[in-house]
């Protein structure tokens, strides 16, 4: 059996083709879920939802009310006096749900305050990847193989003081149990070089980025 796939629409900016996005839902099925605004990027691509959440400030009276009326979507309505983001809460439950993958489109770009915590959310939820036609950013596990991604282009940013003991192999720049520092730029932009590369670490929190070329 294939991986339990969500996407998840927030209300950033849909950065890329609309094609790409496309072909991905045709690539990895899935399941879809708004949070609030981001029903309108799944509307621009023509998917109707699972499931919207939110306080509902950022779709129109008229529009929620076609939702409700003519779709099979959920509505589940918050108070905007809430602990959490609408976004939050949808990753929350959608982690519940055990799937496999959560796919985030949407969730960058946008005001900073917003694509800056949503970011955060990796620190949280390890089952989360945002994506781009440009980029896909995730968290690394402590010990995590890239295969067949040569000529992958493939930056890592340290997100606790300091990283312990980082490895990366089969890399154009390879490091062997080096100590990275928040701030440092050492790992930007590195390039895969071999089918069977891998990075490993002992002690910290690192995110990666893949950057693709378009």
């Amino acid at each position: 059996m294939g991986n339990k796939i969500a996407y998840l629409f927030l209300n950033g900016e849909l950065l890329g083709k609309e094609d790409f996005y496309l072909n991905k839902f045709i690539e990895e099925p899935g399941d879809f879920y708004c949070a609030d605004g981001g029903y309108y990027f799944a509307k621009k691509l023509k998917i109707e939802p699972k499931e919207i959440w939110g306080d509902m400030d950022s779709i129109k009276k008229e529009d929620l009310e076609i939702i409700e009326n003519n779709s099979n979507t959920v509505i589940k309505k918050f108070s905007r006096d809430k602990d959490f983001t609408d976004g939050e809460l949808l990753v929350r439950y959608l982690t519940e749900l055990n799937y496999d993958f959560i796919f985030i489109i949407g969730g960058l770009g946008g005001s900073k305050s917003h694509e800056l915590t949503n970011l955060n959310l990796l620190m949280k939820f390890k089952k989360i990847i945002f994506i781009t036609e440009r980029e896909t950013i995730f968290y690394v596990n402590k010990k995590m193989n890239f295969i067949k991604r040569k000529g992958m282009k493939l930056s890592f940013i340290p997100f606790s003081n300091r990283v312990e003991e980082l490895t990366l192999k089969g890399f154009m720049f390879p490091l062997n149990k080096y100590s990275l520092l928040k701030g440092d730029s050492r790992c930007i932009s590195n390039i895969i070089v071999d089918d069977n590369s891998y990075v490993e670490y002992k002690e910290g929190t690192l995110i990666g980025i893949f950057e693709n070329i378009v």
